[in-house]
């Protein structure tokens, strides 16, 4: 039997499948420390994550991201976001309320687009697919224009 369309998420490697795959996928990497950072699959290309409070890392692992993620459980509304930025500019922006905001930080139009009710895992993985430079796969999720 086929799982129903609200039980399935575009995985990690770009099939439609069950959330468990999703998941099991995100646990397969938080949890194997050999494969829990993203460094070995780059091909020359970077990324740097952002905290709450202003701190940024290049290249960090996914237990790194979700601990980011994580950090959206503290009320803070000076600091409402947590992000992951790929070299090329684009930029994934998370926000405790579930909002996802999606722009190219240096381009010249104003470009944002935004997602609501996002779960984190879904956020995750996204943010693994932009860092790893796959920025159609993101571009193909049925954004929103604005900000939110």
């Amino acid at each position: 039997m086929a799982p129903s369309e609200n039980s399935c998420l575009r995985r990690c490697d770009g099939r439609i499948g069950p959330a468990e795959d999703v998941l099991d996928w995100i646990a397969f990497w938080t949890h194997n420390p050999a494969k829990n950072n993203l460094r070995p699959q780059m091909v020359d290309m970077a990324f740097c994550a952002y905290s709450r409070w202003g701190g940024s890392e290049s290249n960090p692992s996914i237990e790194r991201l979700r601990e980011l993620l994580q950090s959206l459980d503290i009320n803070d509304p000076e600091h409402p976001d947590v992000a992951l930025k790929h070299e090329t500019e684009w930029c994934l922006s998370a926000f405790r309320s579930g909002l996802l905001v999606w722009e190219n930080v240096e381009a010249d139009a104003d470009n944002p687009r935004h997602m609501t009710d996002v779960p984190r895992e879904k956020v995750l993985c996204l943010w693994v697919k932009l860092a790893q430079g796959d920025i159609a796969a993101v571009e193909a999720e049925p954004w929103l224009t604005g900000c939110g």
